[in-house]
């Protein structure tokens, strides 16, 4: 039984991904500068609450965890200028 589902799957499926749709004009490279601009930030945001967490818990701030999160810190702006410094094309 298995057999005989899977390949009339595999043939269905095969089809639809093939000649179900027309193919549309690429329009992702705006939207994948924004989102990854955007990814960067919430990133960032991340890292920033993350700190917050890990000093409350442990009540200090250079002798703890949340001391290593400057690191994850430095590395998101790091990765903001690499972001920043590409020429997109639009």
């Amino acid at each position: 039984f298995s057999l005989v589902y899977f390949s009339i799957g595999k043939v269905a499926y095969g089809y639809l991904l093939v000649h179900a749709e027309a193919k549309k004009p690429d329009s992702g490279g705006r939207f994948w500068v924004e989102a990854m601009r955007w990814l960067c930030c919430v990133l960032g945001l991340f890292v920033l609450l993350m700190t917050g967490v890990l000093v409350a818990r442990f009540n200090t701030f250079w002798c703890g965890p949340a001391a290593v999160t400057l690191g994850a810190l430095l590395a998101v702006y790091a990765l903001w200028g690499r972001l920043h410094a590409y020429e997109w094309e639009t």
